[in-house]
């Protein structure tokens, strides 16, 4: 930007952004700071006048920030999408490497979210790369480009409807170990937990219909719309976070065994922390209107897939418990049933030996007898 006319002198005043530039005779300038370059400054008077007159109107208008603020800056999105990718990629080899096999929805949604997470980073480093040379920080230029691209925005969407339908099968196995065939009591929670997990099932699909009618409303113009799309998911996310938490509550006071419990309390803790701050972000990004922070969905997903990989674990770390349990007391229900046995068996071998001893007794009074008797004649 040239400024000359606005100083009444012989030089010429320009805007330059941080960074290196050379001069003619070589010199090179390193520049941390927005400033302002004088060329043929030959009325240092006219140009000192000017500076202490019009400071402030120079700080606010020819040398705005020309970086974001630090919380949701191009620095933090770059350091989280590191992570996230880190994550993604752990979780792929832990499912792999693991003795218990996940389900295989799950496998896949894993997967698919690491090498997307790959794949925008990716495309996130070719973007820094273009505003490093061009020397500017710019979060509205990255999430124009990036985060409301078709090729952003329909893949968030596809995994976002795979997520649910593990959370299904989640549900949907949780609400399965509360079917006993013993009291009528239990059949009766048993059929109002299948009727909640199939209402819990349209209100995920409602989910996923309006979260990607959200994702697609980009423009500005769709405030209006934005804002009650936001209210839905809103509600419909409020009733679904809180049906499956309820349910894994009821499940852990209910289905699991006290001694299960005290071990893997850690366990619960962790996912409880994971489960609801996945909750909180999903919640703050639908009040969230105005700014809506669409870098922020990748660190859902990820604690979301946390959080059903460490229910998965814990549900399959419990069946091991209950199958182990139950072989402990098939054993000892045969090793009681062995010692009644040889119990009976001995008590049964006991009388008869008395008997054969009294047999023997009575065949020796007899025989003694009838030798009396034939002395006697």
């Amino acid at each position: 930007m040239d400024l000359a006319r606005i100083f009444q002198g012989n030089f010429s005043v320009f805007q330059l952004e941080p960074g290196s530039f050379n001069l003619s005779d070589g010199t090179v300038v390193d520049n941390a700071y927005p400033s302002i370059f004088f060329t043929n400054a030959s009325d240092w008077n006219a140009m000192n006048k000017y500076l202490s007159s019009y400071q402030a109107t120079i700080m606010s208008t020819v040398l705005p920030l020309t970086r974001d603020d630090f919380h949701d800056s191009v620095i933090v999105i770059s350091f989280v999408l590191c992570t996230l990718t880190v994550g993604f990629w752990l979780l792929f080899l832990i499912q792999s490497i693991a003795t218990e096999k996940r389900p295989l929805h799950l496998q896949l949604t894993t997967t698919l979210l690491a090498v997307f997470s790959t794949v925008i980073l990716v495309r996130f480093t070719t973007l820094m790369r273009e505003e490093f040379e061009g020397c500017f920080q710019d979060r509205l230029l990255v999430i124009d480009r990036l985060f409301n691209k078709l090729y952003y925005t329909v893949p968030v969407c596809i995994l976002r409807a795979f997520t649910y339908v593990s959370w299904y099968w989640l549900c949907d196995r949780l609400v399965s170990e509360f079917r006993t065939r013993a009291a009528r009591s239990g059949n009766k929670m048993y059929r109002c937990l299948v009727a909640a997990n199939v209402v819990n099932a349209l209100f995920m699909v409602l989910v996923v219909v309006f979260t990607s009618l959200h994702y697609f409303l980009t423009t500005k113009n769709n405030y209006y719309i934005r804002y009650w799309v936001n209210m839905t998911i809103l509600v419909f996310t409020s009733f679904v976070c809180v049906y499956i938490w309820v349910l894994v509550m009821m499940f852990w006071l209910l289905r699991v065994d006290r001694r299960f419990k005290f071990e893997n309390l850690g366990l619960l803790v962790i996912t409880f922390v994971c489960y609801w701050f996945n909750t909180g972000m999903q919640l703050m990004g639908s009040a969230l209107v105005a700014r809506d922070p669409k870098w922020m969905v990748q660190v859902n997903l990820f604690f979301e897939i946390l959080s059903i990989h460490l229910l998965v674990d814990f549900i399959s770390g419990l069946e091991k418990y209950n199958h182990k349990t139950e072989s402990h007391n098939i054993v000892g229900r045969e090793t009681i049933a062995i010692e009644r046995k040889t119990s009976d068996m001995e008590r049964r071998m006991h009388g008869s030996g008395i008997a054969l001893e009294l047999d023997g007794d009575s065949e020796t009074i007899s025989n003694s007898s009838d030798s009396g008797a034939e002395q006697s004649r």
